[in-house]
Formats: C-alpha cells, structure tokens, sequence
C-alpha cells in the first residue's frame, strides 16, 4: 500500500511535511541541518549543549517551500503518494519582459547579459541574479524594480548593505527618472513607490516590509545573516516577489542555505571572465608579492634555548610555528614598520613609473592609516567615517588621475561603483572567495580612459598568510583571472 505525504504550504516561505515516517523526517533533518562555519569555537559547541548544525528542517516536519524541489522528488522516491495543501494567496503575475531600450529615454542602451538577466527573473518572478562585479547590477535592479509598479502597481523595497549604497542606488534611479525614496537612520522617506533601504535600518523596524509586495536584495550574498534573513522570512512572508542580486554566492553551506530558502535559486549567471572576454569589463592582470620576513636572528637564538627541539625544525618550518595563532601573526603583520614601509614604496614607485588611481584595501583601521602617513595626498577611509565625507573621497577618482585611497576591506570590497580605478593593492585581506572576488571587482569596471586593471596582492611567507594567500590563489583560478607569483626577500639578510 502506498504512503501519503501531506506538503502544507503555509506561506511564500514556509511549509510543513505532514505524515511521514520518522525515520523520513530524521533523514530530512540530518540533510537540512548543515554543520555552521566555525562551530568548534563557540562556547556552547565546546560545552556540548549545541550541536554545530543550524536546521532547515525541524524534528516535526517544519521547512522552508525554496527546499520542496528537493524533498518532494525524495519523498516520491521514497514511496510516497504526495498530497498538496497550498495556503498562499492565488495569483498570476505576466509582467512584460524588457529589451536592451528599456531606459532609452535616458540614452542608456543595455548590454545583452542585463536584458537576459532581468527577464530570467521576470520569466520565474523571483530567484537570483549571479553576476559579476561591474556588470551593471544597478540598471537590472531599476528595471525590475520599475517593470513590477509598472505592470502591478507593486511597492518596491531594495535592501543594500550599507548606507553609502543608498545614497549611490538613490542618485541613480533619479537618473533613470524613478520615484524613489530611502529608509535610513537619517532619512525616513516613504512616500514613494519604491524605497531603498539598509537591513541594519530595517533591523530596528521590520514591520515596514509588510508595506511591500516585492523585495530585492542587493549583493544577497548577506542574506547569510540572521537579521536579514529573518526579516525578510518572518515579516515578509507575504511577499509576491522575492528577488536577490549578488556578485558572489557563498560556498558555505549554512550560508548557501540561507539565501536559497530566503531569495530562492539562481536564475542568471555571468561570470568575470565572460564579461571580461565580451569586452563589458577592464583586462586585468594579478601579481602575488609574497613577502618574505627576515627571522632568522630569532631561529639562531630559539635554536639555542631548545636545541633538542631545534634538531627537529628547519627554518622554514620554524616560521610555520612562529606565532601561535592567526591574531598573534596578523599583529606582527599589521605592526611591522619595515613591511610597511615596503607597501608604501611599492605604491610610490608604482605612482612614478604608471600613472593612474590606486584603490589599497587593508584588513585593519591601524595599519592603513599607518599606509596612508608616508603617501603623499592618500586618504585613508574606515566605517567611522562620515557618509559625505567618504563619498566626496570616492568622488575623487571621477576627474582625478593619481588618486590614493586606503580604505579598509570590509568597507569598501563590496558595491561602490567607482569605474576609474587603475591600480588595486588587496594587502593580506584574507581567505573568503566573497571577499576576494568582490575586492578585485572594485577594479574591474570599464570608463572612457581605461580598460585594465593591476592587481598587487601582498602576503607573506608566515603560517596564515600562506594559507590564505593558496586559497586566494584556488579563488583566481576558479574565476579565470590571469596571475603570476614573486617572492620578495624585502629586510635585508632575508
């Protein structure tokens, strides 16, 4: 005798698997429950009142309808009759699809990736967007955005990361001739069909999404995040359209996870090298500076206190476990006078030899001022800087041509549109390919005067900046960008 299966739609998100057998939801359970990155450092792992896993699927058959393309052919699979029980609104959406003339009012043609882009999401009325930094994700958004009031008469709310890219997302729609408003900490501007928020404003009211029947979520690969994806699950459950639009997903499974059940599946995807081999983004070129750090007075002087244990470590390998943890090493990195001065001569060269703006993305506020001090007419940039200030700085590089902006990675890796970069130092920045690709992206955008981009990724031979520097590597080589390696004995005596 068959089994039935009873698939309870609650809402645009949620859903319930009634009358399985257990065994069938532990199994479901156990797929949906991935381990969360980096568990084994939380306190409650180590006390052992949490497993490490974050769940999609609860014990009584709770889930998410992003996961039923997956449980309902496993279901069939496993013998069950299925039985459908569809609580959401019924509707049908036809809004019309766009051409490349969509915004010819406003002599913008768009390129054929954009028009595939938009109407992918038309055609599925939600999902994501893939594709790479610079390949024009603002005018795709607008589209939408604007296809949907206009077909539907739907309220629009576009969520961003952070509050400079209102301010850069608002000043293009009124380009484009759009009724647009924004939500922030200063500006509380609602009367509008569409309105660009951050989820850290949305945090403290999020109640305000219920005003909306369409949601976008620029550079969605954040969606990993709890508050914004509760947000977005619990108080926009209602909404018709869900839509996401990132230059990067994340590897992560409990990140990949969260923007699946929260924005849906991919629907476009575009990469770098294929924008880049179209001609719609700069060449660009990587060159790896491996610095090599001079320790070798303290080798001398470790092999004298141990000597038993000396006879067991070369010096290589004695760099290897020279500093105990990552912190310890990204100190010593972040402080070391000599190493810094070759990162601000390296730059001042490369300013007398090659003319253009330079963007150096760092990993700490105290180093890059410490970059910024020796360079002259650099600006340093970091999160405690004032909005308009920062963006008068970005503003810079539109009719400068010797520019120099320090900034910190977290700042500035992801969204700014600012075309006329020339050269992108990326010092020890780390090992996530989000933060990675969308760094190199800074640089990848086309303007009238350029069409290539230097990449210098500076590391160094110690344990972590190693390591990174090989995943940096596997990153390059996944996304198809061209790079070279040069080990640099730097201090004298290296």
């Amino acid at each position: 005798m068959s089994k039935k299966a009873i698939v309870k739609i609650l809402d645009e998100v949620n859903c319930v698997i009634i009358g399985i057998d257990d065994k069938d939801h532990k199994y479901f359970k156990t797929k949906y429950s991935p381990l969360a990155e980096g568990y084994f450092f939380s306190k409650k792992y180590k006390l052992g009142v949490w497993d490490g896993t974050i769940s999609f699927y609860s014990k009584a058959g709770k889930t998410y309808v992003q996961l039923l393309d997956e449980i309902v052919p496993e279901l069939m699979k496993r013998g069950y009759k299925i039985e459908l029980i569809d609580n959401r609104e019924s509707f049908t959406l036809n809004v019309p699809e766009i051409d490349k003339d969509y915004f010819s009012d406003n002599n913008i043609e768009l390129g054929k990736h954009q028009v595939d882009a938009v109407n992918s999401i038309i055609r599925n009325n939600g999902g994501i967007i893939v594709a790479a930094t610079g390949a024009g994700k603002s005018w795709c958004v607008a589209a939408l955005a604007d296809s949907y009031y206009k077909a539907y008469g739907f309220k629009v709310i576009i969520i961003v990361p952070s509050a400079d890219l209102i301010e850069q997302g608002v000043e293009d729609f009124l380009g484009l001739g759009l009724d647009v408003g924004q939500y922030s900490g200063d500006t509380k501007d609602l009367d509008h069909p569409i309105i660009i928020s951050t989820w850290q404003s949305l945090q403290n009211n999020p109640t305000l999404v219920g005003m909306y029947h369409v949601a976008i979520v620029d550079e969605c690969h954040g969606t990993k995040g709890n508050v914004l994806k509760d947000i977005l699950n619990n108080y926009g459950s209602h909404l018709y359209v869900r839509i996401g639009v990132t230059g990067t997903l994340p590897k992560a499974p409990v990140d990949a996870m969260s923007v699946k059940v929260t924005l849906g599946t991919p629907q476009y995807i575009i990469t770098a090298k294929e924008l880049i081999d179209m001609g719609w983004l700069a060449k660009i070129k990587i060159i790896i500076l491996e610095l090599e750090e001079n320790k070798k007075a303290e080798y001398a002087a470790w092999k004298v206190k141990f000597p038993d244990e000396a006879e067991q470590y070369t010096y290589k390998q004695f760099l290897q476990k020279l500093y105990p943890d990552y912190d310890s090493e990204k100190r010593y990195l972040n402080t070391s006078t000599k190493r810094i001065e070759f990162i601000q001569d390296a730059v001042k060269i490369n300013r007398l030899k090659d003319k253009g703006n330079t963007l150096i993305l760092v990993n700490g506020v105290d180093v890059g001022k410490k970059i910024a001090e020796e360079i002259e007419g650099s600006h340093f940039l970091y999160g405690m800087d004032k909005k308009a200030f920062r963006k008068e700085i970005y503003n810079l590089f539109k009719d400068h041509d010797d520019i120099v902006v320090i900034a910190t990675s977290q700042l500035a890796s992801t969204g700014l549109n600012i075309p006329r970069i020339f050269h992108l130092y990326l010092v020890d920045i780390g090992k996530s390919y989000i933060r990675v690709i969308q760094s190199i992206g800074r640089g990848l955008r086309k303007a009238h005067d350029k069409d290539f981009i230097n990449v210098v990724d500076i590391s160094s031979n110690l344990k972590y900046s190693k390591e990174h520097q090989n995943k940096r590597i596997l990153h390059y080589k996944e996304a198809g960008y061209p790079f070279s390696k040069n080990k640099i004995a730097y201090t004298k005596g290296s």
